[in-house]
């Protein structure tokens, strides 16, 4: 089998994915294996769309490879059984199961098929090798396939497309969750769906992503969103904290330091700092505020990366710390603090910015979402 039972449950399962590759972007410090399921699309458009969605993230990134396949292949049917739509699982009644299918009926129209990507994630000099798995199945009975019905199950579950999956009407995913021995630890979800509580046991918000852009300036692909964004997008947990640490810092000699603390920003604490850089939506509010000290500045307005109608982060994390070093050389800035941005999973460049870095430079990032800065809270004191 292309997929075992310990791979499935350390990987990112995305049903109805499409050729989203934001998940590659975002959750490469905690995943390496990456497995969509997605119905109603011809194994040549996928391939299709995820290069030109690459092409494209690339050249945002001016030119700098943030994502590159090294390789394909088609996978055969003695590899994986998880394609079509399965039976109907027991909790669900007859007249729900046949509206179900029918909302499938109009996606059914291709052959069965599943492709493997060996992808690379570059990030900074350091390059993470992923896994992409796409099975041309229906998601629900693709995750029961997979996780041996239940018995085990992927670390991060993300239902941000699946339409009928999460739709009130069915609850689908969230009954075949409810009746599974294993859970996932993080599920990803649209936050246009029911609200945290009301019809789920992940009660706890860990991360709200901005610029979650599915398409990418891609041709739209059948269970893609149609407006090319998907902006609203939340991750969730069942436990109240993933057990990381509430701060970390770094610090080398010549005065160059790092501090990362889980707690809001608020305009009276600038009077303490030379410069902060916020994000646009804090910006005005900061801006407002006479009684502030630092300088204040929004990640928008240093950015240069071309955005050609795609709504993408201000900048990549790796030239944020750039920045920060330009303001220092510019205008002698040294105290800064600032709020996230970039990708999620690019955080391991900060031990790498601190360490290189000459000029002592004091930078504090303020945050919230306990996804921010997940790989760098878990190892650093």
């Amino acid at each position: 089998m292309i997929l075992t039972r310990e791979e499935f449950s350390k990987c990112f399962y995305y049903p109805a994915s499409g050729s989203d590759i934001q998940p590659l972007l975002r959750f490469s410090h905690l995943v390496d294996t990456f497995v969509y399921a997605t119905i109603g699309e011809t194994e040549e458009n996928v391939i299709k769309s995820i290069d030109q969605k690459i092409r494209n993230l690339n050249n945002w990134n001016i030119g700098r490879n943030l994502l590159r396949v090294t390789s394909s292949r088609y996978v055969g049917k003695d590899e994986i059984d998880a394609c079509g739509v399965g039976p109907r699982p027991h909790y669900f009644r007859d007249s729900e199961w046949k509206d179900y299918l029918n909302d499938l009926l109009p996606f059914q129209q291709h052959r069965q098929w599943a492709r493997e990507f060996k992808i690379e994630r570059y990030i900074g000099h350091h390059v993470r090798l992923l896994r992409l798995i796409i099975i041309s199945g229906e998601g629900l009975a693709t995750y029961e396939a997979l996780s041996h019905r239940g018995q085990c199950a992927p670390k991060v579950l993300c239902t941000i497309q699946s339409g009928v999956l999460e739709d009130r009407r069915f609850r689908l995913f969230t009954r075949s969750i409810e009746e599974h021995k294993s859970r996932p630890q993080i599920w990803v979800r649209g936050a246009w769906s029911k609200s945290p509580g009301e019809d789920f046991d992940y009660f706890h918000p860990i991360l709200s992503f901005d610029h979650w852009n599915t398409r990418l300036g891609a041709d739209n692909l059948v269970m893609e969103n149609p407006t090319g964004g998907c902006s609203r997008v939340k991750a969730y947990s069942e436990t109240a904290s993933l057990g990381l640490n509430e701060e970390a810092n770094i610090e080398v000699r010549g005065g160059r330091k790092v501090a990362l603390r889980r707690k809001k920003l608020i305009p009276r604490e600038l009077k303490n700092y030379d410069c902060a850089i916020v994000s646009e939506k804090l910006f005005p509010r900061f801006m407002s505020n006479k009684a502030q000290g630092a300088i204040v500045l929004s990640w928008g307005s240093l950015a240069n990366h071309p955005v050609d109608g795609m709504e993408m982060p201000a900048m990549t994390f790796g030239d944020a710390l750039r920045k920060i070093q330009e303001l220092y050389a510019a205008r002698g800035y040294r105290k800064f603090i600032v709020t996230p941005v970039g990708f999620e999973d690019e955080n391991v460049l900060l031990r790498d910015w601190v360490e290189s870095c000459v000029a002592p430079i004091s930078l504090e990032v303020r945050f919230i979402n306990e996804l921010d800065f997940a790989d760098v809270l878990s190892w650093v004191n």
